[in-house]
């Protein structure tokens, strides 16, 4: 059963995102933003398969909404509800919400939820995205978004970048960095700090950073 985590206000007249998507789906649900932000900054390790939002319940809009997701569930595609009418918010490019409006059926929007996750799985193996940066996985590509041509990149520095994406602000230790990408050969930390310079040089205009770890190694930032 697919996790789906849902910010929400209870509402005495009118039912639920979550009431009605509760059997269907394993519903977690957080009165605001900053509910939800808190618990992702303590515990790392949880993180639903789909994000539902509730427009009409998020103060700051779908800005304040991106600069969350963005920096705390940078791999959990996104759906938002906006009232009928409501006009969209100019939200950063690089971060695509899909856009639900009113008034939904419950059943439909079951199924297009369901839709969405499948659908996020299914190009998740390809392509990995933090912030701005943007690999495709196949082809060795790095983008910085929104506007820039991909760029190929050798395939060490692929495999490091990739392994900075999928652990987005974890301090990766120089042990760890050659156990996943030299594996079985043996390479100086000098080599190690030497793909890690030129794979920063790579990304120097965009958002998202590799950053130094005094005595522990690096981080994507």
């Amino acid at each position: 059963m697919s996790v789906l985590w849902i910010v929400e206000k209870a509402k005495a007249q009118a039912p639920t995102l979550a009431a009605s998507l509760m059997g269907d789906f394993a519903v977690r649900v957080f009165a605001s933003l900053e509910s939800l932000a808190r618990l992702v900054r303590v515990a790392r390790g949880q993180r639903p398969d789909l994000l539902l939002v509730d427009l009409e319940d998020v103060t700051g809009g779908e800005r304040r909404l991106v600069e969350l997701v963005d920096a705390h569930l940078p791999a959990t595609p996104v759906a938002v509800v906006a009232p009928a009418g409501a006009t969209r918010e100019a939200a950063p490019p690089w971060r695509s919400l899909v856009r639900l409006t009113r008034p939904l059926d419950a059943l439909g929007l079951g199924a297009a939820l369901d839709e969405l996750i499948r659908g996020f799985g299914a190009g998740r193996g390809r392509h990995l995205r933090y912030r701005d940066v943007q690999l495709d996985c196949e082809r060795h590509q790095c983008t910085v978004l929104p506007g820039d041509e991909p760029v190929s990149l050798p395939l060490k520095e692929a495999q490091l970048l990739k392994l900075f994406l999928e652990r987005p602000g974890v301090c990766l230790s120089r042990a760890e960095i050659q156990g996943a990408i030299w594996e079985d050969v043996t390479v100086t930390p000098r080599t190690i700090d030497s793909h890690v310079s030129r794979l920063r040089k790579r990304l120097q205009d965009a958002e998202a950073q590799i950053e130094s770890v005094y005595g522990g190694g690096y981080v994507l930032k």
